[in-house]
């Protein structure tokens, strides 16, 4: 994940952590933009009390979603609704949200981080080859009419 033109990589905890706190807070989540600074604020709010109750404050990682929201609320008020209004379509048709909160529930939602190596080229090969065989299929499957 990309934060302020760095890339950061979350430990398998901190995602767990992330993935619980989205969970947790899903409906808020899905039925709000977070496109206005009371949202926002809001936002950074219960985050901030989930950090604090679970003595999460000393990872820094954890932490950097944190100075996220609060940068995003206090630009959004500095801008007064021009530059920040930015949204990300989600995987849920139809909901848009901050990106910033968007990129950190995407965050949530690796499994694990896998490091290609060696395994590289066979890798590649096998991912080619389902390439093809789906090619293969998608034209076979356009000469048939369904009634």
């Amino acid at each position: 994940m990309e934060i302020l033109g760095l890339s950061y990589r979350a430990t398998e905890e901190e995602r767990n952590i992330l993935k619980r706190f989205f969970e947790e807070n899903e409906e808020l989540v899905f039925n709000t933009g977070f496109i206005e600074y009371e949202s926002i604020k809001e936002f950074g709010d219960i985050y901030e009390k989930f950090l604090n109750d679970n003595n999460l404050r000393d990872n820094d990682f954890l932490m950097l979603f944190l100075m996220e929201i609060r940068y995003d609320q206090i630009a959004y008020k500095l801008t007064e609704n021009t530059n920040h209004r930015r949204m990300e379509k989600l995987m849920v048709p139809k909901t848009r949200m901050n990106s910033t909160i968007a990129k950190w529930y995407l965050e949530s939602k690796v499994s694990e981080y896998v490091n290609l190596g060696s395994n590289e080229q066979g890798l590649k090969r096998k991912i080619k080859q389902n390439e093809l065989e789906r090619q293969k299929s998608k034209d076979i499957a356009s000469n048939y009419l369904v009634k």
